[in-house]
């Protein structure tokens, strides 16, 4: 629960911002055009993250991967380098 509100959160600060960049500081001058895209690119990349945590894609990136069962994870069978890992103990990643 606490993850939703972090993502809502940061999402509806990036809509702010892109808001904000996009009605208020665009239309103002020529000098404020570059502050302007970078004060909407902010709010996107905000809107981005605030989803991305939300959804728990984050979560996702610490997943360790399970050791190799053919070798156990040691990465040698016999005395020799595991084929099936390359002696590197993890399980392959077309799994």
């Amino acid at each position: 629960m606490e993850r939703l509100k972090i993502g809502f959160g940061l999402g509806f600060i990036g809509v702010l911002v892109f808001l904000v960049s996009l009605f208020i500081v665009l239309p103002l001058s020529e000098l404020y055009y570059v502050p302007s895209l970078l004060g909407m690119f902010a709010g996107v990349v905000l809107i981005a993250l605030g989803v991305a945590v939300s959804k728990g894609v984050d979560k996702s990136m610490e997943v360790q991967r399970k050791g190799c069962y053919y070798c156990k994870g040691s990465g040698s069978v016999g005395g020799e380098t595991c084929p099936r890992c390359g002696g590197t103990g993890i399980t392959p990643e077309d799994e």
